[in-house]
């Protein structure tokens, strides 16, 4: 009984870890992947408003 208490509460633990969906402006940022590279600029190296820029990779 005791194991099975314990197993529970290290997945309630766990669990609490998880997040839901995200509605956030962060979470609608784009991410890189084979076609495009996304390259995030620290605020001292931004030129203009945009966090980011979005360059194409070609094979």
């Amino acid at each position: 009984m005791r194991k099975i208490i314990l197993i529970l509460g290290g997945c309630l633990l766990v669990s609490a870890c998880s997040t839901g969906p995200c509605g956030s402006k962060g979470c609608a940022r784009p991410s890189s992947d084979a076609q495009r590279l996304v390259i995030w600029w620290s605020p001292e190296l931004r030129s203009n408003a945009e966090d980011h820029t979005v360059v194409p990779v070609h094979d």
